[in-house]
């Protein structure tokens, strides 16, 4: 079941789905090599927040 998210535009209410995967960046293993510990540390600190945050709204995977 995907939750939805409803966003506010001028006065009016619009309903949008949000997925992991729009809220994400995947890196190549090449373009992860470029990254310092410090930009390593932010995107996995970054990503699991929003993991977090979705499955605080009722998002589920399975394994």
């Amino acid at each position: 079941e995907d939750r939805t998210w409803a966003a506010c535009t001028a006065g009016e209410h619009a309903t949008v789905s949000i997925s992991f995967e729009d809220v994400t960046v995947n890196f190549s293993r090449e373009e992860w090599q470029h990254l310092d510990p410090v930009q390593r540390r932010l995107y996995w600190d970054v990503t699991l927040e929003n993991y977090h945050h979705l499955i605080s709204v009722g998002k589920h995977w399975c394994s």
